[in-house]
């Protein structure tokens, strides 16, 4: 990332350049915040379809450029707003969906983080996410962050694996 042809910033450099880092990935112009949000993130809709080498090329060097930054045994990645119902609609993504053998876009997001938790793992990194990263199948090594319920929680428990518990239901 540090050294990215395609972006020419830093890590650094991006901070402070929400707008332009959401106009370039995204391809589209966040919404102007209400008033009462002014200190919120804007949340565009993406425009994703399935991945392409160069989307983990880039996600490898956004991981990597995080791990040199932030000492963490953990990296959370989020993983509670991939974009399913693009994926069902999107041909390109159906098609990689039938080429990689997956069942449906729950696969496919458990795929995705399947590659990022490979890239921390290479890095010495464990791989923490929303509960979300459960619904396609959970992947080794990863750790969950059960907000939702409980429930998520005591699921990913029984299944051996390691659990924060931040439910907010």
């Amino acid at each position: 990332f540090r050294d990215s042809p395609c972006l020419g910033l830093s890590l650094k450099g991006l901070l402070g350049k929400g707008q332009w880092v959401t106009e370039s990935l995204v391809g589209v112009p966040p919404p102007k915040p209400a008033p009462q949000d002014e200190f919120q993130a804007p949340k565009p809709e993406p425009k994703a379809d399935a991945p392409k080498p160069e989307t983990l090329r880039f996600l490898d060097d956004i991981l990597g450029e995080i791990c040199a930054v932030f000492p963490s045994r953990y990296v959370h990645v989020g993983g509670d707003e991939a974009p399913k119902t693009q994926w069902k609609n999107s041909p390109r993504a159906q098609a990689f969906l039938k080429a990689n053998g997956l069942r449906d876009e729950e696969a496919l997001q458990s795929w995705f983080i399947r590659q990022a938790e490979a890239m921390l793992a290479r890095r010495g990194r464990r791989l923490i996410g929303w509960d979300e990263i459960r619904e396609g199948g959970l992947s080794p090594n990863a750790a969950v962050m059960a907000w939702r319920s409980e429930q998520w929680g005591i699921d990913t428990l029984r299944e051996g694996k390691e659990v924060v518990m931040a439910p907010t239901s």
